[in-house]
C-alpha cells in the first residue's frame, strides 16, 4: 500500500464545516503511526508531486466547466481524454 503523505497536507483547509478540516487529518495519521502502519511490511510513504494545471482540471472542470480557456485545452497532453478520469483511471460520465 502507498500512503502519499507529506506534513504540509494538513495544513490545507478546505473551509469551515469541510469534513478533512486539518485537525481531522492530522489526528488520523498520528493514530496511523501509533498503530505502526506506516513502518508495516508492504507500505511506503512518500510526498506526493505537485498537480500540473491539466491534472487539477481533471477534477475541478466538471464543477465549474466555463474555467477551461483554448490555451488550457491545447495544453492536453496529446491523445488524452477530454472526460476527468476516477478511481483506477475509469473516466467519469458527463
Amino acid at each position: 500500500m502507498h500512503v502519499a503523505w507529506d506534513d504540509q497536507l494538513a495544513r490545507y483547509d478546505f473551509g469551515s464545516g469541510h469534513p478533512m478540516a486539518p485537525v481531522r487529518v492530522e489526528m488520523t495519521i498520528e493514530l496511523a503511526r501509533a498503530f505502526g502502519l506506516f513502518s508495516a511490511a508492504g507500505v511506503s510513504v512518500e510526498a506526493p508531486a505537485p498537480a500540473d494545471e491539466w491534472q487539477l482540471e481533471m477534477v475541478h472542470i466538471q464543477r465549474r466547466p466555463g474555467i477551461r480557456s483554448t490555451r488550457r485545452r491545447a495544453s492536453r497532453p496529446p491523445g488524452a481524454s477530454t472526460r476527468p478520469a476516477g478511481p483506477a483511471g475509469r473516466h467519469l460520465s458527463s
